[in-house]
């Protein structure tokens, strides 16, 4: 285990408020927006939402479809309803990152757009792809909007290989003064897995606006804890981490400080 320090300058307290997470799609298309949740969906074109919740695929192909060597590709996207971000005490928007868990073999793709907007009737047009996990979303969105949106898209150019996405995380907070100046409940500004899905090793970091005590938990997919991965006093600051993984599979990365938890799921497949 690793612990290397990236020291930040906080100019301000802030209240943390992850305010979209998706971890169960069993909702399906039907229900417009605005909402302020993420249970339901415009559209689920191409799309299997409703075989297990938690996870979506490809709906099933036609393989009459696809010749031998065929490059054309299969596609799905799904549409979410919108969300109504909560208003702070400060306007303008913290972005963090955009994170999903997903089994991506070769030969397929997934990804995400998103649009923002102050109305439902106003939201703008759908920003370039995000193929990669862990992409930071300041330099991407802009600050002052009230609503936001995703679709996400599952491509595969071989009809026996599926990809499939098994939650997602977009963060986004509005700084502000806590009630008590002297104090930070909410200490935690930032955590993400940046090795997702990894071959054998988790990296990641956490950003913390005070010193406090973390503590990193991993859990497999029964809710068995397989690593105590770290539990120590750190600075205020950006913070990496690494650990090895000697199993293929789901896993879950508990992370406690004072007031928080926060989860994160990842998967590991072993070469």
């Amino acid at each position: 285990m690793r612990i290397s320090l990236l020291l930040m300058v906080i100019l301000f307290s802030v209240l943390h408020a992850q305010w979209m997470e998706q971890t169960d799609w069993s909702g399906g298309p039907g229900v417009e927006g605005p909402v302020y949740w993420t249970n339901y969906f415009w559209n689920s074109d191409g799309i299997d939402w409703s075989s297990t919740p938690g996870q979506i695929t490809l709906t099933p192909i036609d393989y009459t479809a696809f010749p031998a060597n065929s490059d054309d590709y299969c596609s799905g996207v799904l549409t979410s309803s919108l969300t109504e971000i909560q208003a702070g005490t400060d306007y303008g928007i913290a972005w963090g990152d955009i994170s999903w868990t997903c089994s991506e073999p070769d030969t397929t793709d997934i990804y995400f757009q998103l649009r923002t907007g102050n109305t439902p009737e106003t939201m703008g047009p759908w920003g370039d792809p995000i193929y990669d996990s862990g992409t930071y979303l300041g330099t991407l969105l802009p600050d002052d909007i009230w609503f936001i949106q995703y679709r996400v898209f599952l491509e595969t150019n071989d009809p026996g290989i599926l990809p499939v996405l098994y939650d997602l995380v977009i963060e986004g907070w509005y700084p502000g003064s806590v009630e008590d100046q002297d104090s930070h409940p909410f200490p935690l500004t930032g955590f993400n897995i940046e090795s997702n899905p990894a071959s054998n090793r988790l990296y990641g970091y956490f950003i913390l606006t005070e010193p406090g005590n973390v503590r990193l938990t991993i859990y497999d997919n029964a809710g068995r804890c397989v690593e105590k991965a770290v539990s120590e006093t750190f600075a205020a600051g950006k913070h990496t981490f690494e650990q090895d993984i000697s199993a293929s599979g789901v896993y879950s990365l508990v992370l406690e400080t004072p007031g928080v938890i926060e989860t994160r799921r990842f998967t590991i497949l072993l070469r």
